[in-house]
């Protein structure tokens, strides 16, 4: 047995429980192997219903090496999915860019096929291949999306840069009298849509907006929010409004004619709007996906955002990714914090 076989097996093996507990609930999306917590830097591998993404993000596997993890995946579909046809995907991802290389491109047309898969019994759209890099759905997030599935009954729900809307969906599946997805890509959006399609999610309280995330907060909040040469099309204007439920889940670093998103040095700009949002009683789910940035720095932060807001936050529970995305130092990359305002 070569070390990859052996250090995959075990990720497997240490996640038996997991899987199974997923299974039972109607989920086959997860992480298999995630690089160095589970002993190999820069490689991934994550199952999305029938396709298996293997994606390396330091040094490129070779073919024997490809060929190597195909086969641990083939045997390991088998178990749960034993009359299902699956097929993998290779990504080398080097920096920004994704790099094609010649033995990657087997199963081709599976690749660019629109699949579905399942998490928590809601259904997905999944492409392995498409015009941009990241999956329709981030399944780190899962704890995040169980929290909001399991906390949103008759709830007015606001999902800010929702990308492919799964937060919103979750809202739907869990009751929420009313959601309403934030986003400024019109192509995410429309994944977005069909999720709700798929999800039998077509009623008037569920919408999906095309517009700046600081023009649509500061709407509702009741500021000014006209952006330097850029006009709001009156077709998307907001009311001024609050919502019991506002997931914040924000880009890294963005700018826009409105802000700036900068979740390393100033979180604070666009936490503060979404408070303003956020009715008294409510909460606001705030996410950080910046590895670099230190949790018990980043609380202190949102509390100190809000007394200067002017608005209190009672409690903050801090939500961990589930245990397909291990961490030995417990420092993990994704913070997701609920705060009670």
């Amino acid at each position: 047995m070569s070390k990859l076989t052996k250090l995959i097996n075990d990720s497997i093996i240490s996640r038996h429980k997991l899987l199974n507990d997923l299974h039972q609930e109607n989920t086959n999306s997860y992480r298999l192997f995630h690089g160095i917590n589970d002993g190999l830097e820069g490689l991934t591998i994550d199952r999305y219903g029938s396709s298996i993404l293997i994606q390396t993000f330091r040094d490129p596997l070779t073919k024997d090496e490809l060929d190597e993890i195909k086969e641990i995946m083939f045997n390991q579909m088998k178990i749960f999915s034993p009359d299902e046809e699956s097929f993998s995907v290779y990504n080398h991802r080097n920096g920004n860019r994704e790099k094609d290389l010649s033995f990657e491109n087997h199963n081709s047309e599976k690749s660019i096929e629109k699949k579905t898969f399942k998490e928590m019994g809601l259904n997905y759209v999944y492409q392995a291949k498409h015009r941009g890099q990241d999956p329709f759905l981030f399944l780190d997030m899962r704890a995040g999306r169980r929290f909001v599935l399991n906390n949103s009954k008759d709830v007015s729900f606001l999902n800010l840069f929702s990308y492919t809307n799964a937060s919103g969906i979750c809202a739907m599946s869990g009751g929420a009298k009313e959601v309403i997805n934030v986003d400024f890509s019109e192509s995410s959006l429309a994944i977005g849509d069909e999720n709700a399609e798929l999800n039998n999610f077509t009623k008037a309280n569920y919408q999906s907006v095309k517009t700046d995330v600081f023009a649509a907060l500061r709407q509702f909040s009741g500021l000014p929010y006209h952006g330097r040469n850029y006009k709001i099309r009156t077709d998307i204007m907001m009311p001024r409004r609050t919502f019991d439920l506002v997931f914040l889940d924000p880009p890294a670093w963005s700018k826009s004619p409105f802000g700036t998103i900068d979740l390393i040095r100033d979180y604070q700009s666009i936490f503060k709007l979404s408070l303003l949002c956020t009715s008294v009683g409510g909460r606001v789910i705030a996410v950080n996906n910046v590895g670099k940035v230190n949790i018990t720095e980043w609380v202190d932060i949102l509390k100190r955002c809000a007394t200067k807001a002017g608005r209190n936050i009672s409690n903050i529970e801090i939500i961990t990714p589930e245990s397909d995305f291990p961490s030995y130092d417990k420092n993990y990359p994704l913070k997701i914090a609920v705060c009670d305002v």
